[in-house]
């Protein structure tokens, strides 16, 4: 993966070094590129130091990069808004599905290039003010609305860095980058607190509801789910509800709007996948929605398939452990734990809420 990294003087230094050093760290490939006259970038707090290229001169304005980054700082932010050139490469970053990020001041720049219409942000207080298009999500530190990735500022800028980490190389990836940095280590405590990932899994019924919208994830090599098929869902992101995250994973993944849903239960997945991950899932079945589903996401294509015969796709093997309670007619919530051992369920247990 390669990623680069626009500059311009009054770059906020912090955010600007910490993207490209733990991108690094992360093993993405990183070009450091500057608008200026010359290689030396002069930052918001009197620090120097040299670009690896300049912008477009040495780079050119050619989609071939997996991200593209911006720095905050009100310097940079005005420069990049005001640079047709760096405005069209945003543009053609997002029209071919590349990765764009920003953070502080610069959504404003993705603002002015119109990659951020109809999509979620965050950035630097007040810089919301001076923004086009977009929804604003105040009080985070990180907004992801499909590709396009948002942060705050200086002190968020380590949160910033290992999200696109996690954009290009997995979410185990930058566990090991996190863990490295003492990232979320109780230092105090000596130990790292029991944090599991918060997410939500969707099961999408036809209008007659004898089918399923089910992605069957081949497209990523990387994927811990590759060849499987899945529900819809991901994990939860800050600011939002369980239900946000819910309807938001199905618009983004699926393209369909959800008019009624119910929360069908809970999981605790203890050591799962390769990267022995520890999740909360809260599972939902949705019996109402608009909108056509995509053909096709950045994971897998999707499908219509009858409920009877899910069972036999496919899946986790523990899938079909909790799948029968998804679909019955029992209107109590369940709440599993599911212990992983390597591909095998080697724990199980389960409660149904009273009526």
């Amino acid at each position: 993966m390669k990623a680069l990294v626009l500059l311009a003087d009054g770059c906020e230094e912090v955010e600007a070094l910490t993207v490209v050093d733990v991108l690094r760290r992360g093993g993405v490939s990183v070009t450091t590129a500057t608008l200026g006259a010359d290689r030396l970038v002069r930052g918001a707090h009197g620090i120097e130091f040299r670009a690896d290229a300049l912008f477009p001169a040495d780079v050119g304005t050619e989609p071939d990069w997996d991200l593209v980054a911006l720095p905050g700082g009100m310097g940079c932010m005005r420069a990049l808004r005001a640079s047709e050139p760096v405005k069209a490469f945003l543009r053609a970053m997002d029209g071919a599905g590349k990765f764009v990020a920003a953070v502080c001041a610069s959504p404003a720049a993705l603002g002015a290039a119109g990659v951020l219409a109809g999509r979620r942000y965050c950035c630097y207080p007040g810089i919301e003010a001076e923004i086009d298009g977009g929804t604003y999500v105040p009080d985070t530190a990180l907004v992801r609305d499909g590709r396009v990735i948002t942060g705050t500022g200086p002190g968020t800028a380590m949160t910033f860095a290992l999200a696109l980490v996690e954009a290009l190389e997995g979410r185990g990836r930058r566990g090991e980058v996190a863990a490295g940095l003492l990232h979320g280590t109780d230092a105090h405590l000596g130990k790292h607190r029991h944090f599991p990932i918060v997410g939500t899994l969707g099961f999408i019924l036809s209008p007659d509801r004898k089918k399923v919208l089910m992605v069957h994830r081949t497209y990523r090599s990387d994927d811990e789910n590759l060849g499987k098929y899945n529900g819809v869902g991901g994990h939860l992101e800050r600011g939002e509800s369980i239900a946000d995250c819910m309807m938001r994973e199905i618009r983004e993944e699926t393209g369909l709007t959800v008019d009624s849903m119910s929360l069908r239960g809970t999981i605790c997945w203890s050591d799962f996948g390769p990267d022995k991950e520890e999740w909360l899932g809260f599972v939902f079945l949705v019996d109402a929605f608009h909108g056509e589903p995509y053909r096709d996401n950045e994971e897998g294509t999707l499908s219509w398939q009858p409920i009877d015969a899910i069972g036999n796709l496919p899946m986790w093997k523990g899938d079909s452990l909790f799948l029968p309670f998804i679909f019955d007619a029992d209107p109590r919530p369940f709440h599993a734990y599911m212990r992983y051992e390597g591909d095998d369920p080697a724990e199980w247990h389960y409660t149904r809420e009273s009526k």
